[in-house]
């Protein structure tokens, strides 16, 4: 039988977590964005990096979901994807500000 520390190293399932590094890795769920506040003031656009909408697979005048997790509530206004400018890897979405309906 093997002792505790030499299984853990040649068995590819076993592995500990460095959570000093977990801020680098890669997020497991590509559709969840942070939204951030956008420069113009129309509340059915949005937009987004194209490397993102790639991996989303959408594309411009795409309608979208906004959905704020924390809450379960869906946010108002059914808005339009759009490409950003600049390229960057950023998980990020801008929208302008929604009201909530009740």
């Amino acid at each position: 039988m093997a002792a505790q520390g030499e299984g853990s190293s040649s068995d590819p399932k076993i592995s500990k977590k460095d959570f000093s590094t977990a801020i680098l890795e890669r997020k497991k769920a590509p559709n969840q964005l942070v939204v951030d506040e956008a420069v113009s003031d129309d509340n059915s656009v949005v937009s987004m990096y194209p490397d993102t909408m790639e991996k989303l697979q959408l594309f411009r005048g795409d309608t979208v979901l906004l959905k704020d997790i924390e809450r379960e509530r869906r946010r108002g206004g059914n808005p339009e994807a759009m490409e950003e400018d600049e390229v960057d890897e950023a998980a990020e979405i801008k929208a302008a500000h929604f009201e909530e309906s009740m």
